[in-house]
């Protein structure tokens, strides 16, 4: 088990790294539905590898605090 003050600090992290990561998330969906131009498809199928990404990232560092008995 973690120390009190190691655990906050863990957590802050933590929850940091989710609220960059549902942010990437939705900006790159964003983009993905407002692309435009001659490589629009190229651009718009790598969006979706990085908003899967994210997303993927999301839900393990979620399930880390979790596992910490952080809420996430």
């Amino acid at each position: 088990p973690l120390a009190e003050a190691d655990l906050k600090i863990v957590s802050d992290a933590l929850q940091g790294a989710l609220v960059d990561l549902v942010d990437l998330s939705l900006v790159a969906k964003q983009i993905h539905w407002n692309v435009i131009g001659p490589r629009f498809r190229s651009v718009h199928l790598q969006l979706d590898d990085v908003v899967d990404s994210a997303r993927t990232h999301m839900d393990e560092v979620a399930e880390r605090a979790s596992t910490l008995g952080v809420s996430p």
